[in-house]
């Protein structure tokens, strides 16, 4: 069991780079094309047509993979003051309950999200200009959703370090 354990805190630790890797570079891009479009626009007088379709899907791509990628870290926001102040057994409880939710809303926009994905597969959507499917731009949804149960477990098997206080990132 315990070399299971290994493997997946290792797996774990690879895909937690790999998406911070990606969403920090999707980031580099939205702001270099956002840099250009604007002095195209205003200098050039020439703005790229495509440029708010790429936003778009730079922006969903953003907010999901660093959104799976914060589970790792338990980076989300939380608001933990009310808690804090219940004994440690009742803020046990609070902790299953919690998790609980967590994985149930996953699940609840895991499952939505295929309905929605199967609705662009079926019609074939794509955007405007650039044609891009949109199950390509929207397909982040549920992988990152799983991706962040998988993360949940995650931070639940391997407890952060703490250093003066402040948690270390994995």
């Amino acid at each position: 069991m315990n070399t299971l354990k290994k493997g997946y805190l290792t797996v774990m630790r690879a895909i937690s780079k790999i998406e911070l890797f990606v969403s920090s570079a999707i980031l580099a891009m939205l702001i270099v094309v956002t840099i250009v479009g604007t002095l195209t626009r205003y200098f050039l007088r020439m703005p790229f047509t495509w440029i708010e379709e790429f936003q778009l899907a730079c922006v969903v791509w953003i907010v999901f993979l660093a959104g799976s990628a914060a589970f790792a870290s338990k980076a989300h926001v939380a608001i933990e003051m009310v808690v804090e102040l219940l004994p440690l057994k009742v803020q046990k409880v609070f902790d299953i309950l919690i998790g609980i939710t967590v994985i149930l809303v996953l699940l609840f926009v895991i499952n939505t999200s295929m309905a929605y994905m199967e609705v662009f597969i079926r019609s074939g959507r794509t955007t405007p200009i650039l044609k891009i499917p949109y199950v390509w731009i929207y397909g982040i949804v549920p992988v990152s959703c799983v991706l962040m149960v998988f993360e949940y477990f995650h931070s639940l098997v391997e407890q952060p370090k703490e250093s003066d206080g402040e948690e270390l990132l994995l």
